[in-house]
């Protein structure tokens, strides 16, 4: 039984051979526990690719890892124009800057989602990678895109409020969001996973 048809029989409770299973680990774990968790992720490989790899980072095969600019120490602008401050390698930082933070639109200009990913070269990852794992297309946050544009106070006063420039850029994040989907539905993956991932600074 390989990865995909094992996530398909748990997925209807069809006696998978066992509970299929994703590392989601950040670099920091790495840099912590170097090789021996290394080892572990490559004896114990993934049920399932996901594209682009959320988690930012690629083990080399000399076991050095290779960081997207999410997890490296300073500042890092991401595609909605906010701005991150990152002050150690390997973990993710903190916005330190909101580009609508006044909830004002006017001059701003919306991400191209055709160029949000580098779709021709997932395309290529994916054909390469072959289909015995499960693939699913990451993406499409909503809540969060919302308070990292306008900062998490200035959103649940604006939701509170009912405040229609609020939902304006609420709107904008949607239609943005769709024409993500519709670029993954052009590819051969098996599922699109929507999600947003809260907490506090002292728990879940």
């Amino acid at each position: 039984m390989n990865s995909k048809e094992r996530v398909k029989k748990a997925v209807k409770f069809d006696n998978s051979d066992k509970v299929p299973f994703a590392h989601w680990i950040i670099p920091s774990a790495i840099f912590k526990y170097g090789n021996s968790l290394i080892d572990i992720i490559k004896n114990n490989p993934d049920d399932f690719d996901s594209y682009p790899d959320d988690f930012g980072f690629k083990i080399n095969e000399d076991n050095s890892l290779t960081l997207d600019p999410r997890f490296k120490k300073g500042e890092f602008t991401d595609e909605l124009g906010c701005v991150w401050s990152t002050e150690h390698d390997g973990m993710i930082g903190y916005i330190t800057k909101n580009p609508l933070k006044d909830l004002n639109l006017n001059g701003y200009r919306w991400p191209d989602p055709d160029k949000s990913i580098n779709w021709k070269s997932v395309s290529g990852e994916i054909e390469k990678n072959g289909h015995e794992r499960y693939i699913f297309g990451l993406g499409a946050q909503y809540f969060e895109r919302l308070h990292y544009l306008t900062g998490f106070e200035e959103t649940l006063i604006g939701l509170y409020e009912g405040k229609k420039e609020l939902r304006q850029i609420a709107d904008g994040i949607l239609d943005f969001n769709l024409k993500v989907i519709e670029n993954w539905c052009k590819l051969d993956i098996d599922c699109f996973m929507f999600f947003d991932d809260l907490g506090t600074q002292t728990q879940l």
